[in-house]
């Protein structure tokens, strides 16, 4: 059995990713969550397709969390660009810094992959609509920047262990 932890579980792409895997996988996939639970009461998360629920901030993760688990799916983040201007530091703090250390800690753990959200926003305004991993990144929020930053720091780690993919929905 693959286990697998989201974090960001309760948000909506978590949500609709559980409910995928648990549809296409079955009894193959064992799904961890891990959610500060923000948005508890709201309509899209009801839908529970979690094996294991933590209610925790992704900037506690720790060690233990990743115990036994085989692949990490990072969607914890604030999620968007007014809110990010609105608290630069604490988007900072989450987007980045947290996931930096999750990154890292996935890699400590042995964990086969770490599927990072990342986002088209660090694209800016600029040119062509059509980007591509080589287009020009042009961060303009604090948001973007953490996603870039995100990105980037997964080159500094020794990636032996871990594959890290970041996909810029």
């Amino acid at each position: 059995m693959i286990k697998i932890l989201i974090t960001g579980n309760k948000g909506y792409i978590g949500v609709q990713l559980s409910k995928y895997l648990k549809k296409k996988y079955k009894k193959k996939v064992y799904l961890i969550g891990l959610d500060l639970n923000l948005f508890k009461g709201c309509e899209f998360h009801k839908q529970n397709n979690i094996d294991k629920q933590i209610f925790a901030d992704v900037r506690k993760i720790n060690k233990k969390h990743l115990k036994n688990v085989d692949h990490v799916v990072h969607l914890a983040a604030i999620s968007n660009d007014p809110m990010g201007n609105l608290f630069e530091k604490v988007t900072h703090d989450i987007n980045f810094k947290a996931t930096k250390r999750l990154a890292e800690i996935s890699n400590q753990n042995d964990i086969k992959k770490f599927i990072f959200a990342s986002s088209c926003s660090v694209y800016g305004i600029q040119g062509k609509l059509k980007k591509n991993e080589n287009s020009k990144l042009a961060p303009l929020t604090a948001y973007a920047k953490s996603k870039i930053l995100s990105e980037k720091s997964f080159d500094k780690i020794d990636s032996s262990k871990t594959k890290y993919v970041s996909l810029r929905f």
